[in-house]
């Protein structure tokens, strides 16, 4: 087969389609993989042929127009028009799309090639269900028809915002109008990445989807630096903190928090800059900050994972079988801590803005105490004797080709 994976987002959406590109090239698939420009170097890295979307998505996420919804309308026009450049002309001869994240066209691109397509989503608060309220509620403890009728406020609202752009580029591509945007993405042959162990798809969802576990990416074999194993191994298990993708002005209370407990107590702590570069200005000997590198190799060292609830780190920490303090900021990261708070994985989760030192002081206390710990070791026990991987997907969706190809003939 030949088939495209594109995704636009922060590694967290980018990895897994990598893992999921590199097991179908195994197989003797032929694979294109598309992001935004800023990915070229991890998607090469692992083998794949990488072609850009001109987009620095970093930039795009940094930029405080986004708190506007003419801004949120500005960015979907920039994403749909830097798609369009790319998309049509790869899927040519392709014989499947599958797309993740914030891509927006994937599905009407796909309809215009007479493709089938597949719809890739790390959490399940795109599939709407009276459980979980939709994405853009952050209370995840509403009665059930309070978050039925979220998810029917948001479908309208998409209807009525998005829905008219995403049409300009149908129109583009030859196509006639589609009634609901979000309805079109999420409608069929939706596979959803989250553990069963830790969450899955309730009884009342509709859509067609299936379920597999976490796609974990297997990093190049490259050791964790020597100066980061001798701080670890210094003192007492230190505590990791990471907020990944978060811009700087989500991040400055947790950042007060940090410093004073750094300075107070104890506690050693890790600290990943991401793209907020947190701790830079932060200077103490209980105190390593760090770049990127290989969550697997780092998580099983560290007594807990302090992040902002990215299914991928959310995965990863599990997988690991540490405990977890979930801070989070928008979308489905709200979802991710109440859910791990509900399977006794991570302390009652706590919004990044109002993170405060004596707070953060009890969770890191929780986190480590023994039942936490044991209920996180037990879990990543179950996760690493049930991992599968993406090679278990690849018949479902080599199915869904030789079945297009049929009804097409």
């Amino acid at each position: 087969m030949r088939l495209v994976l594109a995704t636009i987002g922060t590694h967290g959406d980018v990895c897994p389609l990598i893992a999921l590109g590199q097991s179908l090239c195994s197989a003797g698939h032929k694979v294109t993989f598309v992001s935004s420009q800023d990915m070229q170097t991890l998607v090469e890295s692992h083998g794949l042929r990488f072609e850009p979307v001109a987009i620095d998505f970093k930039k795009i996420m940094n930029d405080p127009t986004l708190k506007t919804n003419k801004g949120r309308l500005s960015l979907l026009q920039t994403l749909i028009d830097a798609e369009l450049d790319v998309l049509p002309s790869l899927c040519l001869n392709a014989d499947l799309l599958i797309g993740g994240s914030l891509l927006m066209m994937g599905r009407s691109v796909a309809e215009s090639q007479n493709i089938p397509f597949v719809q890739v989503a790390y959490t399940l608060p795109i599939l709407p269900s009276k459980s979980y309220p939709c994405l853009f509620v952050r209370n995840q403890r509403l009665p059930p028809w309070v978050n039925k009728l979220s998810w029917k406020v948001m479908i309208a609202l998409v209807g009525f915002s998005m829905t008219p752009v995403v049409n300009r580029g149908r129109k583009k591509l030859g196509l006639s109008n589609i009634k609901n945007h979000f309805e079109h993405k999420f409608k069929d042959h939706v596979i959803i990445t989250v553990d069963k162990a830790l969450a899955e798809v309730p009884a009342d969802v509709l859509r067609v989807y299936t379920q597999t576990d976490y796609w974990h990416l297997d990093q190049a074999p490259s050791p964790l630096g020597q100066d980061i194993i001798d701080f670890v191994h210094s003192g007492s298990k230190p505590i990791y903190i990471g907020l990944g993708s978060m811009p700087k002005s989500e991040t400055e209370a947790i950042e007060k928090a940090i410093h004073e407990i750094i300075q107070s107590e104890s506690i050693r702590v890790v600290m990943a800059e991401g793209w907020a570069e947190l701790g830079k200005e932060v200077h103490h000997r209980n105190l390593k900050q760090i770049g990127f590198v290989d969550h697997h190799k780092l998580f099983p060292l560290v007594g807990a994972v302090v992040h902002h609830g990215g299914s991928g780190t959310v995965h990863t920490a599990a997988l690991s079988g540490v405990p977890q303090i979930i801070v989070p900021a928008t979308m489905d990261q709200p979802w991710w801590g109440e859910t791990l708070f509900r399977c006794g994985l991570a302390p009652e989760p706590r919004a990044i803005r109002a993170v405060r030192s004596d707070w953060l002081r009890m969770a890191i206390k929780e986190a480590l105490g023994e039942s936490l710990s044991g209920k996180a070791a037990a879990m990543g026990r179950v996760l690493r004797a049930n991992r599968q991987g993406p090679d278990h997907i690849r018949p479902y969706l080599e199915k869904i080709v030789e079945s297009h190809h049929v009804t097409h003939r």
